[in-house]
């Protein structure tokens, strides 16, 4: 009976080896399924956050060319206003030289106003002159 007794201690034994195998085999194929899962979650995850990258660089692109585009307009409306400035400076020199030709035209106005009376006196005074001329000259005839 030892013979028999040898055998089903081996067969125990090797059964008993069996089902930890099995067990052990079991338990990796639950951490396998869980890594799996864990896996995909993150495959899920990075997709998501390549897309969010994405398009987190296709607005940026959209605000770089926007950005380029406001520079572009500032620095032409920077133009336009050194020009305009420039416009205002010469209009500003010619209004200037204007004013001091206005003066001077009314100052050269008053002379010859002043000397337009002058002359009126002096044809006043001419005509006076030339009537005492002439009844005198009446005057001289009838005797």
């Amino acid at each position: 009976m030892n013979g028999i007794g040898m055998s089903w201690a081996v067969m125990g034994i090797a059964l008993l080896a069996v089902c930890m195998m099995a067990l052990a085999m079991f338990w990796q194929i639950m951490r396998r399924r869980e890594a799996v899962s864990s896996l995909q979650h993150y495959q899920l995850q990075l997709e998501q956050l390549q897309q969010q990258n994405q398009q987190q660089e296709a607005d940026l692109r959209e605000q770089t060319a926007a950005a380029r585009a406001e520079k572009a307009h500032a620095e032409q409306l920077q133009r336009q206003l050194d020009f305009a400035q420039e416009e205002l400076a010469a209009l500003r020199d010619e209004h200037r030289q204007q004013l001091a030709r206005f003066a001077e035209a009314q100052s050269q106005a008053s002379a010859a106003r002043a000397q337009h009376g002058q002359l009126q006196q002096q044809h006043a005074e001419l005509k006076q002159a030339h009537e005492r001329l002439q009844n005198s000259h009446e005057v001289m005839q009838d005797k």
